[in-house]
């Protein structure tokens, strides 16, 4: 956007209720123009055209809210301008949707047959070591459904039910969680833990008694009188 094209920010009123709605509609006249490129050369057709557009297609971005909620509510057709960077190479791709009924048939399957064909696999893969993408196991047989009945077993033998992107946890920083939890185990953490119990014995232990020489602990070596006359007498010592 050039220093020319820079009043449309002046107005955000005149920016989300003409100039978008606008940009939005020509992208919608621009595809259709493909199809019938001599129908919107009348004024009437097009002006019908347009209003046309207005109630049944919804054109935004993928992540608008208002692109869910369409999405939802069974809308009839959505639009949108899709920004994509391969290879260093950005393109442009218009993504058009439309609602359509499809059919679908219900099926109940043997529980023999599956197990069967669950023991093939097992066979097949885990004792027999056949790691081959284009094993026999695993070929397409519509009267049995194999592949459908082959990628629903558990793992390893069959796919996983659903892969979730990779995601940032944050229970770390949860000031409720870390007071039952105590935070996540570190180096650091476990470190400061043998400190504080070490610190915490010592200052309950105290320091340790002084002397201890052969009379015993608290008993300071010579400093006990001379016996009695008999030689039997008690000792007089002098505690320290």
């Amino acid at each position: 956007m050039t220093a020319q094209d820079e009043w449309v920010f002046a107005d955000m009123d005149l920016l989300h209720k003409v100039v978008a709605p606008a940009i939005r509609m020509s992208l919608k006249l621009h595809q259709a123009q493909f199809t019938c490129p001599d129908e919107f050369e009348d004024p009437v057709v097009l002006y019908e055209a347009i209003q046309s557009f207005e109630k049944k297609v919804v054109i935004c971005h993928e992540g608008d809210p208002a692109w869910r909620g369409a999405v939802l509510s069974n809308r009839e057709e959505l639009l949108t301008l899709r920004h994509v960077v391969d290879e260093g190479a950005a393109e442009y791709k218009v993504i058009m949707l439309h609602r359509s009924f499809l059919s679908f048939k219900v099926i109940k399957v043997n529980r023999e047959c599956v197990r069967g064909l669950w023991a093939g696999q097992q066979q097949e893969l885990v004792f027999l070591r056949n790691r081959n993408p284009e094993r026999g196991s695993i070929q397409n047989s519509t009267q049995v459904l194999r592949n459908l009945i082959g990628s629903s077993c558990d793992q390893p033998l069959g796919y996983p039910m659903y892969v979730s992107p990779l995601t940032t946890s944050y229970l770390g920083s949860h000031g409720q969680l870390q007071s039952v939890w105590a935070g996540p185990v570190t180096l650091d953490g476990i470190r400061s833990w043998f400190r504080t119990k070490w610190l915490r014995w010592v200052r309950h232990a105290g320091p340790g008694p002084r002397g201890g020489g052969r009379g015993g602990p608290g008993v300071r070596e010579g400093g006990c009188g001379a016996p009695g006359a008999s030689g039997q007498g008690p000792r007089r010592c002098r505690l320290t």
